[in-house]
This record gives C-alpha cells, sequence and structure tokens, in this order.
C-alpha cells in the first residue's frame, strides 16, 4: 500500500501527503483515464481561486462516477469509501491539489483509493442508524463494528464488537471524543471516525 501521512485538522478536514499516484493506465497505456480525469490539479486550484464553485460541483460528480464505478467494476470491492463522506473526500482532493498541482485529477482519485485500501468493504452490510438526540449517523454496521474494535483496543469500550448501536457503544465514543479533545457526540461522526481509523495508526488501517 502507498506510505501516506495524515492529520486532522476540522470535522472534514485532512490533508494527506501523497508521493507519486499512480496512473489506472497498464503498461501499454490502456484504460487510462480522460476527459476531466485527465486535467492536472492546477486546474482545480484555479477553479477555487476563482470560487468557480459550478466547476466543482463538476468534479465532485466526476469523482462520484469513477468510485461509484470501482464499487461495480474491482473485484472484492463492495464499497470503497465505506465511511468517507463526499465533503471529505474533496477536502482531500482539495488539499492536495494545492500541494501537488501537476498531479491529475484521476491520478489524485486513484490515490485515495489506495490509501484507503484497507478500509474498504468487500461485502455488503446493513446499515446501522446511531442517533444521540436530535442528530443521527447512518453507517454500515460493518464500520461501526470495527469503530468498536478501535475503541476496544484503546480501552474505550469493554466487551465484545457486535455493531450494533447502544448506550456502552455511546459511552465509548464520548470517551475517546473526551480524551482526543473532539466534540463530545458519542456518535461514530466523521472527524471521529478519522481519529479512530486513520490518525492513531498514521495510516488506514
Amino acid at each position: 500500500m502507498r506510505r501516506l501521512s495524515c492529520t486532522t485538522l476540522t470535522a472534514a478536514a485532512v490533508v494527506v501527503a501523497l508521493s507519486a499516484p499512480s496512473s489506472a493506465a497498464d503498461r501499454n497505456g490502456a484504460f487510462d483515464v480522460r476527459g476531466l480525469g485527465s486535467l492536472p490539479c492546477s486546474e482545480i486550484n484555479k477553479t477555487v481561486e476563482e470560487k468557480r464553485q459550478g466547476d466543482l460541483v463538476l468534479v465532485k460528480t466526476w469523482l462520484d462516477g469513477y468510485f461509484s464505478a470501482t464499487n461495480k467494476y474491482r473485484s472484492g470491492v463492495f464499497d470503497a469509501l465505506p465511511w468517507q463522506s463526499d465533503q471529505l473526500v474533496m477536502n482531500l482532493v482539495l488539499s492536495n491539489c494545492a500541494e501537488k498541482p501537476e498531479i491529475r485529477i484521476g491520478q489524485m482519485a486513484e490515490a485515495l483509493l489506495e490509501f484507503f485500501e484497507s478500509q474498504r468493504l468487500a461485502e455488503k452490510s446493513p446499515l446501522v442508524e446511531a442517533k444521540v438526540g436530535e442528530k443521527t449517523v447512518t453507517l454500515y454496521s460493518a464500520i461501526l463494528r470495527r469503530a468498536q474494535e478501535a475503541l476496544i483496543k484503546a480501552g474505550h469500550l469493554s466487551g465484545s464488537a457486535d455493531g450494533a448501536f447502544g448506550p456502552k457503544t455511546r459511552a465509548g465514543f464520548e470517551s475517546f471524543q473526551e480524551k482526543t479533545g473532539l466534540a463530545k457526540t458519542g456518535l461514530p461522526d466523521q472527524e471521529t471516525l478519522v481519529r479512530l481509523f486513520v490518525d492513531r495508526q498514521g495510516n488506514p488501517g
């Protein structure tokens, strides 16, 4: 897997240092990315500088299509980005494009898939609603189970991981959030999952 570093900044902002992202093409040039994905990140940087929100929407749409195609056509993949929100993914792309303007958008997308490779789901998992007060987070049961395992390993939750959201799991999240300086929501929100799955290990896993 590609070695990357990751640091949490806000609830949906992560900077990933990418090194030499690979191309989707094979050695003969087949399957290379075309269209918007072939543009360099410098074009996205211009879009951000000029505040062309419509063009950023097009970039997001292209990325959605790329990742959806990954889920459909790559062997052993049900969901390549099973807990990462669209906002988190876009912030990753924008942050890294600012650092690597020469990298093509398609290469950036592929580098993100490689970075989160160990996080993908190989099989379908039921959805679970984690609700605290007026706030609800919907996620795969398999992802919640992984989060519970991370909480248990860190000493914030006892028992076994079952992929269900209950009072003990909520308390485990609250304990972890309090220790790490996060908003004490008791929920598996984006920043909490980043801290559990990425920051604490130095690489996703």
